[in-house]
């Protein structure tokens, strides 16, 4: 038996006008030959969700980033061929919509 109480269900972690995600958790037992089911539940809001998923996301290269962000500066971006391949990027998103 457990000596810890559960915590109250509530919408703290959640944003104003947004309802936390809940995630369950069953795990069925015996107590003196009968089935007793326990539950451990945990609310998480879309904010914590989405923090937890930050992980995942690619290391920035801020090298890369400063280089671009030069080019663009100088003027090296300024071509009609640099132009028709971001026209065509954007088309290409367009049409996926």
């Amino acid at each position: 038996m457990s000596d810890i109480t559960p915590i109250p269900s509530s919408n703290r972690l959640a944003p104003p006008g947004r309802d936390p995600v809940r995630l369950d958790a069953s795990e069925t037992g015996h107590v003196n030959g009968q089935a007793k089911t326990e539950t451990d539940q945990l609310d998480l809001s879309e904010l914590a969700l989405l923090r937890s998923r930050l992980k995942d996301l690619p290391e920035v290269r801020a090298e890369l980033i400063e280089r671009a962000r030069q080019g663009l500066t100088d003027g090296a971006y300024d071509t009609p061929e640099v132009l028709d391949k971001a026209i065509d990027g954007l088309l290409g998103e367009v049409d996926t919509l």
